[in-house]
């Protein structure tokens, strides 16, 4: 199995869910350090933007590589 020198967080888009879920342009994205699952602004992807942040462990992370 091959692992990135800078792992990425993994994402879902589309995910269908309970009506409270925020939905639309939203991407899901799940933290590396403690495996929570939270929404972020799809704009959140464009390089140069600010990382995001953990709601639960307050982990920041980039969703850009290079960025």
């Amino acid at each position: 199995m091959a692992t990135s020198l800078s792992p990425m967080p993994n994402t879902i888009r589309d995910n269908p869910g309970p009506a409270h879920e925020k939905r639309g342009n939203a991407v899901w994205v799940e933290c590396s350090a403690c495996k929570t699952w939270f929404p972020v602004s799809a704009m959140m992807q464009r390089p140069g933007a600010a990382p995001t942040c953990c709601p639960h462990c307050h982990h920041e992370e980039q969703l850009v590589a290079g960025s």
